[in-house]
């Protein structure tokens, strides 16, 4: 309950930015590589790095949670190079590009 605490308001924030993607795909990615590697791990009796890794990453979890938040504030309020425009149904981009 603690990690949902640290993390969720870093991902609210996060979550109205171009930048989410790429963090939900990060997040994605790593739990996928350490849910294979347990999974290997207690199948096939297979020693694989996960348990060191993830480990290693759970001690620093504290910076890693200061780091997602400083990073989802300068997503949220750094200027842009492209013009916004609010409307009833969210955020729309006012280039023409695609």
């Amino acid at each position: 309950m603690l990690v949902v605490a640290a993390i969720l308001p870093s991902l609210l924030l996060l979550s109205r930015t171009s930048a989410y993607p790429t963090v939900r795909l990060g997040g994605e990615v790593f739990a996928g590589v350490a849910s294979i590697g347990w999974i290997t791990d207690r199948l096939f009796n297979v020693r694989t790095p996960v348990d060191m890794i993830v480990n290693a990453f759970a001690r620093h979890s504290l910076w890693a949670a200061a780091a997602l938040f400083l990073i989802s504030l300068a997503c949220r309020y750094l200027p842009r190079d492209t013009p916004r425009r609010f409307t009833r149904n969210g955020l729309i981009n006012t280039d023409n590009r695609q």
